[in-house]
């Protein structure tokens, strides 16, 4: 096998495969807080969220929860694809009518969720 074969062999291979962007053990928590544009914004919903439903699991629980939600093929994917893969779950929970309506507001449980997870992650509490 020529040098170029297994170089183009080897590249598309990489290709079909997902990126992972975040580092090595990074948590689940952490990469779904990364995923959200405005963390800092949803904090304020989601010490709301965690207000109105206290039972509702924290930090890592609350990650692979969602995390469990999405397809399997974006769990472990770079930011971008976990990021579309969260819009598609919030419009089925739309869709499905899974909503939470929180201080005006009316959000996707994956939403409030989320912005539970970022309250969570937020060292101010």
């Amino acid at each position: 096998m020529t040098p170029r074969r297994r170089f183009l062999i080897l590249a598309a291979g990489a290709a079909a495969m997902p990126r992972l962007a975040f580092a090595e053990g990074e948590s689940a928590a952490a990469r779904l807080v990364a995923a959200v544009r405005e963390p800092s914004s949803a904090t304020v919903l989601g010490r709301a969220y965690r207000v109105r439903f206290p039972r509702e699991p924290t930090g890592e629980a609350l990650a692979r929860e969602i995390l469990a939600s999405l397809p399997a093929a974006a769990r472990n994917a770079g930011p971008h694809v976990l990021r579309a893969a969260l819009r598609e779950r919030v419009r089925a929970d739309f869709a499905a009518d899974h909503v939470v309506r929180l201080d005006g507001w009316r959000l996707a449980l994956t939403e409030a969720r989320l912005a539970a997870l970022c309250a969570t992650a937020d060292p101010v509490l």
